[in-house]
């Protein structure tokens, strides 16, 4: 997964582009929208941030991203680091939030840190939050919640 995260492909396939402007179209996602990526650095976000990217102008949506910053890892400032180059070299508004985990949360580590993630990624401003996540990545959801 690092390498993914050093070389997302900016070219998505036309038939994913073509989903995710259905997708944004039938939410009504259009004119002065604002959508803010939860970018983690991984390659789904990556992708999402490129794809998006191309679609605003089409659609018309305000994009920014950010990056919520666990510290829980040893390479939490790389990705950091890897999210705020490519938002930079694509000219999107771009926050870096960092988060402190309970680490003694009863529901274990994994979900302390969705829950510190979920809190600083809802209180951005904008209209719509965008995840990224592939089918085996369904579980994230906002389970604990």
């Amino acid at each position: 997964m690092a390498v993914s995260r050093n070389r997302p492909s900016p070219d998505s396939s036309p038939a994913l582009t073509s989903h995710v402007r259905a997708g944004l179209i039938a939410a009504e996602v259009g004119s002065g929208a604002r959508l803010c990526l939860g970018l983690s650095g991984g390659v789904d976000s990556m992708a999402l941030l490129y794809l998006l990217h191309r679609l605003q102008l089409e659609l018309g949506f305000r994009l920014s991203a950010a990056h919520v910053h666990h510290g829980l890892s040893l390479h939490a400032d790389h990705w950091q680091s890897v999210c705020t180059e490519h938002c930079a070299r694509l000219g999107v508004p771009f926050t870096a939030l960092r988060v402190a985990v309970a680490r003694e949360h009863p529901q274990g580590l994994e979900a302390a840190a969705r829950l510190a993630r979920y809190a600083a990624l809802d209180a951005q401003a904008a209209d719509w939050l965008v995840l990224g996540h592939h089918q085996d990545d369904q579980a994230e959801g906002r389970q604990g919640s």
